[in-house]
């Protein structure tokens, strides 16, 4: 027989099936067809067999869902474990469809039509019962198909259910559970822990009350014509904005358990701080992962920055060593990550504070100054104007542009220049016995827009202004940007930089970056 023969024996068993129970041996023919090599053959008998059992779980749920008694006596309770043998081996089959199926079209529809089935189980026991209810055993099912399946486009098509409240709370419940269980010597680990990440990316926690109110498994609130809330013991209300956020909380806490790949870690140091902190219960039960990532170095350092901030700001958290880790993080790389500005916007907050002790200004003016010797001209226009901001914002560090030995007209050798780059500690830099000669420096940059923005910056009238630059203008440059201004003003490069030969040699020789 040919597909579309088939297609049409496939529809009319279908239909014969629905049409009257005494037709329900209809099931049996229906059920081979899922095997067929053809594609399109696996597809209509899934839709056939899946459009009979929302009929039949609709129109007789007690004699389908529920599990039959353990002696089965009588044509009607017969018939009962008959038809619950058939739905829970139609259940297995669309999940072995959902997990192996080398076709991502079959996989998807048995994705839809599982979800399907539980919306109608849960409609129909509230129709038969009064009673809402979530089918635990088969979503939690359905679930744990969708993060060991082979195909990876599955979690992003199941963000469509994740927009109902009861689907995100029991899905972030069912992947607590199983992030738990598992370990790292687990076959497909690494995948497992790709899809929890996914799916977590998919949650858009509800942030009042008011918001959750839209349900894929029918009412809560509602038994026939009464409310049923205040019966509903508060931990157990999926109605209630606090249980979302215990869940959530539990899943994210399970996830930061798990062995992470690198480039995993990063992204979630990328949103903790925006789209999981503001929803937990408690943020502060994030301050080891944080504080143990902001320990590491590096990017990694930079991308917890934000997440620590909010900690030590919004919740007390006492990190004595903060600044100096901080002041730490300033080496060349840091103009070359793609988080740079990132990094000076939440610099220049952590900077805020005029109760800040002038040596610690002065060393993050003076490390900055001497980076911007090697940075490219996005990071030099990024990093003066925050140097520039500090000094009017702290205006005794002004002494490191007012010193007069040696005035910053006349470039000193670096070797003759007390401020030590190479220390981590602000407080033993001695960037208070030096001046910021590193900006004359930069006045001969081969840049013209570098040149032309620290020429302006310098100038008296502004600098002495206590009105501060405007950082964000330069945060949103690109290089491309940058280099493109530098062609429209076609100026060559400038032939009166001092010495520039020998600084760079220097340069190169201690930070070993170029």
């Amino acid at each position: 027989m040919s597909s579309d023969d088939v297609s049409d024996k496939i529809e009319e068993l279908k239909l014969r099936a629905i049409d009257s129970e005494k037709n329900a041996n209809c099931l049996v023919d229906l059920f081979p067809y899922l095997s067929s090599p053809e594609d399109e053959v696996v597809e209509a008998s899934v839709n056939a067999l899946c459009e009979v059992f929302v009929h039949y779980v609709q129109n007789y749920y007690d004699s389908v869902v529920p599990v039959p008694p353990a002696q089965c006596i009588g044509a009607e309770q017969v018939f009962h474990g008959w038809m619950h043998k058939n739905y829970l081996q139609l259940i297995q089959e669309l999940l072995h469809l959902m997990k192996t199926h080398h076709n991502q079209d079959i996989q998807l529809r048995s994705l839809y039509n599982l979800m399907e089935l539980v919306k109608t189980e849960a409609t129909a026991h509230q129709d038969t019962h009064d009673k809402f209810i979530v089918p635990v055993n088969l979503f939690s099912q359905v679930v744990t198909c969708l993060l060991e399946s082979n195909s990876n486009h599955l979690t992003s098509k199941f963000k469509r259910f994740m927009k109902y409240d009861d689907i995100r709370l029991y899905t972030l419940k069912h992947t607590s559970k199983m992030m738990a269980a598992r370990s790292a010597r687990d076959q497909d680990y690494e995948e497992f822990v790709m899809r929890n990440f996914e799916l977590l990316q998919q949650v858009k926690m509800p942030t009042e009350q008011e918001e959750i109110c839209k349900f894929f498994c029918g009412d809560p609130t509602m038994q026939g014509s009464e409310t049923i809330v205040s019966k509903i013991p508060p931990k157990k209300d999926i109605t209630r904005l606090e249980v979302h956020q215990h869940k959530f909380s539990d899943a994210w806490l399970a996830f930061l358990r798990l062995s992470i790949t690198e480039a995993v870690y990063k992204q979630v140091l990328i949103s903790l701080d925006t789209k999981v902190m503001p929803h937990l219960t408690d943020p502060r039960m994030l301050i080891d992962f944080l504080t143990d990532s902001y320990n590491l170095g590096g990017i990694h350092s930079i991308l917890a920055l934000n997440g620590l901030f909010i900690l030590i700001n919004e919740h007390n958290l006492d990190y004595p060593d903060f600044y100096t880790k901080l002041y730490t993080l300033l080496k060349p790389p840091v103009f070359h990550v793609k988080y740079l500005p990132r990094f000076f916007y939440l610099l220049d907050i952590f900077l805020t504070s005029t109760h800040l002790p002038l040596y610690l200004i002065a060393a993050f003016c003076k490390k900055i100054a001497r980076l911007l010797l090697t940075a490219p001209p996005r990071g030099i226009l990024i990093g003066m104007v925050t140097v520039v901001n500090l000094l009017k914002r702290h205006p005794n560090c002004k002494v490191l542009i007012h010193r007069a030995h040696p005035p910053l007209e006349r470039i000193p050798e670096v070797d003759t220049d007390p401020f030590d780059a190479d220390c981590d500690d602000p407080k033993m830099c001695h960037a208070l016995d030096s001046c910021l000669w590193e900006l004359q420096t930069l006045k001969s940059h081969y840049c013209p827009k570098v040149t032309k923005s620290i020429t302006e910056l310098l100038e008296p009238t502004n600098f002495l202004s206590k009105r501060e630059e405007e950082l964000a203008p330069y945060l949103e440059l690109t290089d491309k940007e940058v280099f493109e201004e530098m062609l429209e003003m076609n100026e060559k490069p400038s032939n009166n930089t001092p010495n520039m030969d020998t600084l760079f040699s220097y340069i190169r020789t201690k930070y070993n970056t170029i």
